[in-house]
């Protein structure tokens, strides 16, 4: 692997690393809003009953 070479696949690499850390914030989000709206769901439910 010559200079030439070195810095774009550093670059792709920086890449891949900031798109995994963007899915899995995106995935925590989505496990929270999830959660969220179940408890919604469960205290709406025990006020109607």
């Amino acid at each position: 692997m010559n200079r030439d070479t070195r810095k774009p696949r550093a670059i792709a690499i920086a890449v891949a690393s900031t798109r995994e850390e963007e899915r899995a914030r995106l995935r925590h989000l989505s496990i929270v809003c999830l959660y969220a709206a179940s408890a919604i769901a469960a205290l709406a439910f025990g006020l109607l009953v």
